[in-house]
């Protein structure tokens, strides 16, 4: 009985030890994060995007194109005109009309509608859609802008 005790024993031991072992070598195989991350921008730099998920290691996928930055654009209000009156954007792009006249505007078409600007006040709009947009000041209609979003 004691020789049996022995053996079970021990194949309990050798077993606890080879998880133990599978485990350790599991872990140590593992890329920490930082490391992880730091592959993941270095792979980003190339065009890259790097993917440890296939067994035989790492794949090269490409990486997805950002979109573009919107860019900002300004148009001045002063001496009762808009400047530019026209305008040409691309889709997403932000457009600022900035009062630099002694009196109040404000900016009205379909789409939008700003509060009275006053001198130095600004007002903001992010185009999304495609379209041509005319607008007026609606406190001196005379005044008349234009922007074409591609």
């Amino acid at each position: 009985m004691a020789k049996t005790t022995i053996v079970i024993v021990i194949a309990a031991i050798l077993i606890l030890a080879g998880v133990g072992g599978y485990l350790l070598f599991r872990a140590s195989d593992q890329p920490s994060a930082s490391s992880a991350n730091s592959l993941d921008q270095e792979s980003q730099r190339d065009g890259y995007l790097a993917s440890t998920s296939s067994p035989s290691g790492i794949e090269q996928q490409p990486v997805a194109q950002q979109p573009a930055e919107a860019t900002t654009h300004i148009i001045l209000i002063k001496n009762f005109t808009f400047n530019p009156a026209a305008l040409n954007i691309k889709r997403g792009d932000i457009v600022k009309w900035t009062n630099q006249d002694s009196m109040p505007h404000n900016i009205i078409s379909d789409i939008l509608k700003s509060g009275i600007l006053n001198n130095g006040q600004l007002f903001e709009f992010k185009f999304s859609n495609s379209g041509t947009f005319d607008y007026i000041c609606g406190l001196h209609p005379s005044m008349k802008g234009r922007i074409i979003v591609e």
